[in-house]
């Protein structure tokens, strides 16, 4: 199945036309998402090419197999239906005038027709072409002025006004598929072909401007952007779409703007901008837009104002915007954090706070019960991402919480002595704390190094580990177990004689008592009478 898309957006309508080879034609909502009307003129007869009228955006045209060009009403009623002595491949509308359309038939012949009158009869065919026409487009700067593209490998340029073919483009090898005129240069017309090339024609002299062989099958279609009329995408059977610019061929402009030539000199009218021999000039109705913005403005940074808005008229999209919020940003103006602008290349006044924010904003999946959504990251993969941030932002405590958030407790001890050494313990009291309750003995060396010789006593005392804990009050009785953050100050004193802490010396006669109890209580009188005398010494 084949598909034809052409889209509109306008006041009244907001919808997608499509057509395909098998099912007709339909209308898709863009708004509800759905289809909202089918046309099934052409029964089971393939459709080749549909066109929404310029003027009107209540007209649809179709053409296909069997032969006819059918003219309809959005909601379905047929206008007109022209009859062709063979499939009509492409259709297309006036840019001028709303009641008229051109058809590229099998036959080889381009017609003209119509629809403000009753005839089904043309009221111009084009020949010459010696094989089947496969597409259609009239200009849309200068009236009466279209082309057409034939399976002889030729696009010929026909002038309506004048009933005749003012010029043969030759040069493709295969068939002529994809077509499009530039909205902005009166004589510069692009094609694609099955020959795989993509070329650029100056219809005044029939030059070939450019040849582009990048695409690796037959080049279908052609389209401009909106409102860059120098960047142009194409497709192919290669199962790419390519995206190109024109800029290069339009140099002498660009450089007209910077040095401040006259907009006379880069705006003109499509018959001036048409004439043979003439270079490149502006003459759609992008440029004229600009050009009326331009002259309302006061002078005052003028020229900076125009640079800034003709770059983007003459750039892809994604990078002059960019430039000029860094110029601004230069010039003192405040930014908003702005998507496009945190995406792009960034003020180096500006990186860590956009940083901070990024990070701030991948930590709030932790509020989220149900996590970022699907198809995203995980929420252990944001907060590891945003640890990242804060790691590089030198924001060392708040990567340290996030490393424990996620249970790498080794990250985190390892970095925190950065934030400082009282903070290291209090992270370290923090995981033995952790450890303690779950019953793990790797508790004991957390307490040891953060100097909790009362918690680990209790610890063992607990466990009925009581020759441990009685161990560990003799250790912090000699002063080997001391808080980090005393343990330079607390040093012995100057008679050489360490006097024990007498909470220490309490916990130490409390675990002799306990384990002579245990000796007692398990039978073992003369092990109980030595531990106690072990304390009385």
């Amino acid at each position: 199945m084949s598909l034809d898309f052409f889209f509109l957006s306008s006041a009244d309508l907001n919808c997608i036309a499509a057509a395909t080879s098998r099912h007709g034609a339909f209308l898709w909502d863009v708004t509800k998402g759905k289809i909202i009307k089918r046309f099934t003129e052409h029964g089971k007869f393939s459709i080749y090419s549909i066109s929404w009228n310029h003027k009107d955006s209540r007209r649809v045209a179709t053409c296909g197999s069997d032969g006819h060009c059918i003219i309809r009403n959005v909601d379905g009623k047929v206008i007109q239906k022209y009859k062709h002595p063979a499939a009509v491949f492409g259709c297309d509308w006036s840019t001028n005038n709303k009641d008229m359309i051109a058809t590229g038939c099998e036959d080889g012949n381009v017609r003209v027709y119509y629809i403000a009158t009753t005839s089904d009869q043309p009221l111009k065919v084009f020949t010459g072409h010696t094989a089947k026409v496969f597409h259609v487009k009239w200009s849309p700067l200068r009236e009466g002025i279209l082309c057409s593209g034939s399976d002889d490998g030729t696009i010929r340029i026909w002038d309506y006004t004048q009933d005749a073919c003012i010029n043969v483009l030759t040069g493709h090898s295969g068939p002529v598929r994809g077509l499009s005129w530039n909205p902005e240069i009166p004589f510069l017309l692009i094609s694609g072909s099955w020959d795989y090339t993509i070329r650029v024609w100056d219809i005044r002299d029939g030059a070939c401007i450019d040849t582009v062989l990048d695409h690796g099958a037959d080049v279908y279609g052609l389209t401009t952007h909106p409102s860059r009329p120098l960047t142009v995408a194409s497709c192919s059977r290669d199962s790419t779409v390519r995206i190109w610019t024109l800029a290069p061929l339009v140099t002498t402009l660009q450089m007209k703007l910077i040095a401040k030539r006259a907009l006379s000199e880069i705006i003109s009218t499509p018959e001036h901008a048409s004439a043979v021999g003439v270079t490149p000039l502006l003459a759609g109705k992008r440029s004229r837009d600009l050009k009326a913005v331009i002259e309302k403005l006061s002078t005052d940074n003028i020229h900076a104002t125009k640079l800034h808005m003709f770059s983007e008229f003459f750039s892809p999209p994604g990078g002059s915007k960019n430039i000029w919020e860094l110029v601004d940003i230069i010039n003192g103006k405040e930014m908003n954090m702005s998507p496009d602008y945190s995406k792009g290349v960034q003020h180096m006044n500006d990186l860590t706070k956009y940083k901070a924010s990024e990070a701030q904003g991948l930590e709030i999946v932790k509020m989220s019960r149900f996590g970022a959504g699907i198809g995203t990251q995980t929420k252990d993969e944001r907060l590891k991402e945003a640890a990242q941030i804060h790691i590089r932002l030198g924001n060392v405590q708040r990567y340290c919480e996030l490393m424990v958030e996620l249970g790498q407790w080794e990250k985190a001890l390892a970095v925190a002595p950065g934030v400082s050494l009282e903070y290291w313990k209090k992270l370290t009291e923090r995981r033995a704390e952790y450890l303690m309750s779950e019953d793990y003995d790797d508790c004991i060396p957390f307490c040891v190094a953060t100097g909790q010789a009362s918690k680990l006593i209790e610890y063992h005392s607990q466990h009925g580990h009581l020759k441990e804990a009685m161990l560990i009050a003799q250790v912090a009785c000699e002063g080997s177990i001391q808080p980090p953050l005393v343990a330079n100050s607390q040093a012995k004193p100057y008679n050489g004689v360490y006097e024990p802490h007498p909470d220490f010396v309490k916990m130490l006669h409390k675990c002799s008592e306990d384990l002579a109890d245990w000796y007692f209580r398990d039978g073992s009188c003369i092990s109980s009478m030595l531990s106690s005398f072990s304390r009385e010494l």
